[in-house]
């Protein structure tokens, strides 16, 4: 009896230490009741010198000027996986991001786990990210012999299932200018189970496999763009929303709508003043436009939002400022030598450096550290 009972606690005292290997931790996104992700338990330690937006709760960031070598980290600065040569950093910034629970990184597609499938494993020859945020990839196969070779377009789940077989009449009318598919390209979408392609202005029912030139669906306004004459309109061009007859308008900083809302900036030239607020997808203020105090020149200054907050740096006075969705000032922060900066999953990132000698940081809404 003895015996067994120490065998029993032995087998405990193994499990219980296993377990403190790797922690979970459930992370936000489109999806985040289903997306949990196991870290290492071990935190970075050193500089960070490329990163990511946070997405899905993840970044990727490179340390001490390592390009080789990127972390996946969470919001506590946590390590979940590490890539080697999979990431290329361009002056401090990463752009591969998570779009619920899968990143297109080298060419293939990154779980959260780390674990990299690439078109090739699967009968694919290239993978595309614009539909990952329906839980679909675009995806090319090519094939040849001694005398003739054939490309094929078709949709894939992120099992890795053809759920539209791949078909050289789908890649004849789609593949033009198939490049602007990517994760990254903000005109080519995925919703309401169509793929719009912006290289070919064209339409792809995933269900169905029907092509279209034009498609009486109202998609959703993250899906317009803005144009420069202060109007946001659809993939087929119609006006959605019109801004230019509002007084003194002069830009919503090339932002586009999220969560149903998008900055917009005002200026009164007989004042001297500028002034800012929310408009929702009406073309209605959401508050009474604020006057921007830490704003004096918007040409080289920028706007970032992320469908909550909104962040505005001013060069000139080297000062960035953070808003909530009611339009009070949460947060100021001032800076030297920023090239660059996003807010995205209510986190802040700061590019600051030289050319060759970048800098980055993490911060909340408020522009306390994030870790």
């Amino acid at each position: 009896m003895k015996r067994i009972l120490s065998l029993v606690l032995v087998v405990a005292m193994v499990l219980s230490l296993s377990a403190c290997g790797e922690e979970k931790t459930k992370i936000d996104g489109d999806d985040s009741e289903k997306i949990v992700v196991e870290h290492t338990g071990k935190k970075i330690k050193g500089e960070i010198t490329a990163a990511s937006v946070f997405s899905n709760g993840l970044a990727f960031v490179c340390l001490d000027g390592n390009k080789e070598k990127a972390y996946c980290i969470d919001k506590q600065g946590n390590i979940v996986f590490e890539l080697e040569n999979k990431i290329q950093p361009v002056f401090g910034e990463i752009y591969e991001k998570f779009i619920n629970g899968y990143a297109l990184v080298d060419g293939g597609i990154c779980d959260i786990n780390g674990k990299i499938t690439y078109p090739q494993d699967v009968g694919a020859t290239y993978f595309y990210g614009v539909a990952l945020n329906g839980g679909y990839i675009v995806a090319t196969k090519e094939t040849a012999d001694y005398s003739s070779s054939k490309n094929e377009l078709g949709i894939m789940n992120t099992d890795f299932e053809w759920v539209l077989q791949p078909s050289e009449k789908l890649y004849n009318e789609l593949s033009e200018n198939l490049w602007t598919t990517s994760a990254q390209n903000t005109e080519s979408f995925f919703a309401n189970e169509i793929v719009y392609f912006d290289g070919c202005k064209k339409y792809l029912n995933v269900k169905t496999g029907e092509v279209s030139e034009s498609v009486n669906i109202k998609f959703p306004s993250e899906t317009w763009m803005c144009y420069t004459d202060n109007t946001f309109r659809n993939s087929n061009e119609e006006i959605m929303v019109n801004l230019s007859n509002l007084s003194n308008i002069e830009s919503t900083g090339n932002n586009t709508y999220k969560n149903g809302k998008v900055p917009v900036i005002f200026r009164n030239q007989q004042a001297g003043k500028r002034f800012w607020t929310l408009v929702d997808e009406k073309g209605e203020f959401l508050f009474e436009p604020v006057e921007m105090v830490n704003f004096t020149e918007f040409m080289w200054s920028w706007i970032k939002f992320d469908g909550e907050n909104t962040v505005f740096y001013d060069k000139p006075m080297k000062k960035l400022s953070s808003f909530n969705s009611k339009g009070e000032l949460v947060g100021e922060l001032s800076v030297d030598n920023l090239s660059t900066g996003y807010i995205e999953d209510g986190i802040i990132l700061l590019v600051s450096g030289g050319m060759n000698s970048k800098k980055c940081h993490y911060y909340n809404a408020d522009f306390s550290p994030l870790f």
